[in-house]
């Protein structure tokens, strides 16, 4: 019983860890760029898929399992906040797990031998998945994201590319003055500036869940590395967990189905 109560509260505590690790990234609006941001949540989401994942394999009952993914979802409100995306994300993790809880289940079953890294492959994109599906839902929810449908300036960044274009052009004019050149700039850079944001005005509404759907892509493109070294991690794991003999393998002997045409008799001699 200590080892069951070891195992959720260990993953339950590393659950707590990733979303306090990674609130701070979703409210950012320099999510990339800065790696001070991310380099901490993608370390502690490679660990916590990785005991997600042992805790579902090593879990002897499924209601514990139930419990355990329940408990996940329960961290993400903890920090998030109770909105009721965020409460669609809580019933999209526990989805997702329970389908991880079942392809992790089967895959231990059915191998005569045990392979912790086949057993965590099986089972790591319905782990990882919600996990992403949570992180755009908290990102659409995000200050950084609502504001941006409030805030009539857009991005600085269009600005100094308008800039760059106007001067490659202005630069090939070698006639006009240096002074005219600055103003029919600025007016350019004014009426194309005044123009793009009248043009976007109807679609602001739809920045956040583009922007939210956006990440989400983005993690997913990344999962492919995410996956691979969960998968690695959570084996080892695995192994350190037999070192210290937390863990046992056992042999029994099992009865498996087999397909024929026609059923084989044996006779005696």
């Amino acid at each position: 019983m200590s080892k069951i109560i070891s195992i959720i509260t260990t993953v339950t505590l590393i659950s707590l860890g990733f979303w306090i690790t990674a609130e701070p990234w979703v409210n950012s609006e320099t999510k990339f760029s800065d790696p001070s941001l991310w380099i901490a949540p993608a370390a502690v989401l490679i660990v916590f898929a990785a005991v997600i994942s042992l805790g579902y394999m090593l879990l002897p009952q499924k209601r514990l399992k139930l419990l355990l993914a329940g408990l996940i979802g329960s961290t993400y409100l903890v920090i998030f906040g109770v909105h009721y995306l965020n409460i669609i994300a809580f019933f999209v993790i526990i989805l997702f797990h329970v389908f991880a809880i079942r392809a992790i289940h089967l895959e231990s079953e059915e191998r005569l031998k045990i392979h912790p890294i086949h057993i965590i492959r099986r089972g790591i994109t319905e782990v990882m998945l919600p996990l992403y599906f949570a992180l755009s839902f908290a990102y659409f929810l995000s200050p950084s994201i609502q504001e941006r449908v409030k805030d009539p300036v857009l991005s600085p960044s269009l600005k100094q590319a308008v800039s760059r274009v106007m001067d490659e052009f202005l630069e090939a004019e070698k006639n006009i003055p240096q002074a005219q050149k600055q103003i029919a700039k600025n007016y350019a850079l004014e009426q194309t500036y005044d123009t793009i944001t009248r043009w976007s005005d109807p679609y602001r509404v739809y920045f956040p869940p583009v922007l939210a759907f956006g990440l989400f892509l983005m993690l997913w493109g990344l999962g492919v590395a995410l996956h691979w070294l969960s998968t690695w991690i959570g084996a080892l794991l695995f192994v350190l967990l037999r070192k210290t003999k937390f863990v046992v393998i056992e042999k029994r002997n099992i009865e498996a189905e087999h397909i024929a045409l026609w059923q084989q008799t044996t006779t005696k001699l």
